[in-house]
């Protein structure tokens, strides 16, 4: 029995790491795989500190980002590690800066 629950928190662990965002135009980028309306990525590219996020605006990638299809990439740890999200009207949220057309932490 403990082993059935090791087995299943490992699981779940594993799961939750993954990075989830929206398809852009119905595909998702290298690195990632299909899942229902979103792409996960695969835990290689977790491990390799790859970050992706939808780029569904189209607009310019975030500084240190460049762009895959519709989709921004990090090109490094050091970006991977910046909270970035779609900025949404004129202002980033309180603890964010604006860059390109997304919001990035002050990390």
């Amino acid at each position: 029995m403990k082993s059935k629950l090791l087995i299943t928190c490992l699981l779940f662990s594993a799961y939750t790491h993954a990075d989830v965002f929206p398809k852009v135009d119905g595909d998702c980028p290298t690195g990632s795989y299909s899942s229902g309306d979103y792409c996960k990525t695969f835990s290689s590219t977790d491990k390799r500190g790859i970050k992706i996020v939808a780029n569904t605006s189209g607009g310019r990638c975030p500084t240190g980002w460049y762009k895959s299809g519709g989709y921004c990439k990090a090109y490094g740890a050091k970006a991977a590690e910046e909270e970035v999200i779609e900025k949404v009207g004129d202002r980033c949220p309180t603890g964010m800066y604006t860059s390109g057309g997304f919001c990035k932490s002050y990390k």
